[in-house]
């Protein structure tokens, strides 16, 4: 009798042994679970974020490359670079920094291509390109119907230009030698014949 109690509480400790091991064996090892999730995660890749405060200027002025980036190893360092979009060689306005904002000023009315590259710490670079516009320096070519009037008489200011950026406005100002205040004729407009009188 006193064997068939101890073998059923055999029987029972190994029962609870066994599915106490089967638990501990469903559970996955910390080593383990990286193994075999990792694989399942998507790479985030280095992305260039980068823009150009404008792809439209005059000669003379210049633009800012904000240089941005995401993703990758982090650590980002960036370099710009520029050339006439007629030529092969590139000049560096700046190599790999931590600098983001980088100003470039073109020397030729002409068109250019402008690269920004963004650098993670793992070497992995990825470029951004932006084609660049830089149009004559803005002239004034507006004439006078006439430099000598008498009292009373009418003149027409045919206002002109050439070159800069975007459509044209004019503004008609006069006085006399003798006066240091301006009497303004004609604000900013897109008219561009003004008549002037009172003198």
């Amino acid at each position: 009798m006193k064997g068939k109690f101890l073998r059923k509480i055999l029987s029972v400790t190994m029962a609870f042994s066994m599915t106490a091991g089967i638990v501990c064996l469903g559970a996955v090892p910390a080593s383990a679970a990286e193994v075999d999730v990792a694989p399942l995660i998507a790479t985030n890749s280095l992305t260039n974020n980068s823009t150009i405060s404008s792809t439209l200027i005059s000669k003379g002025e210049s633009v800012t490359v904000n240089a941005k980036a995401s993703g990758g190893k982090g650590g980002y360092t960036y370099a710009v670079l520029y050339k006439k979009k007629a030529e092969k060689d590139w000049t560096v306005r700046q190599g790999y920094k931590n600098n983001q904002a980088v100003i470039v000023k073109p020397a030729k009315d002409t068109d250019y291509d402008v690269c920004a590259k963004v650098k993670d710490s793992a070497g992995t670079v990825v470029k951004k390109f932006f084609t660049l516009k830089v149009n004559p320096k803005l002239q004034n070519t507006s004439t006078i119907s006439k430099t000598s009037i008498v009292q009373g008489e009418k003149l027409t200011v045919s206002a002109s230009a050439t070159g800069g950026v975007g459509k044209y406005n004019y503004a008609v100002l006069y006085k006399k030698l003798t006066d240091k205040d301006w009497t303004v004729r004609q604000g900013y407009k897109d008219n561009a014949s003004i008549i002037v009188q009172g003198f």
